[in-house]
């Protein structure tokens, strides 16, 4: 116990700053979105869970939107998803 006491004390009392430079977060985002355009799946949605998949979905195309990439293929491919889905969904709950 008195180990984490003085790690936390350490950390507290320390002007030591955590914080990202831009080029570590603009490399984090560019990672990212790389990562999103590597595991997107054939049908344009994204997940593996069919129960999570819509949220995934939604999740990813919000990030590739903000990136700037709405206008790309692997956008367009993940809305031909999404409508099927959208109306897929309303005949459910309807």
């Amino acid at each position: 116990m008195s180990a984490f006491i003085t790690i936390v004390s350490a950390l507290l009392f320390t002007n030591v700053s955590f914080a990202a430079t831009q080029a570590q977060i603009d490399n984090a985002r560019a990672n990212g979105i790389a990562w999103l355009i590597q595991n997107q799946n054939g049908d344009g949605s994204w997940g593996d869970v069919e129960a999570t998949r819509i949220a995934a979905s939604a999740e990813s195309m919000d990030a590739l939107r903000r990136s700037g990439a709405q206008y790309g293929h692997l956008y367009s491919r993940a809305l031909s998803w999404r409508w099927p889905m959208k109306k897929r969904i309303a005949r459910r709950l309807g």
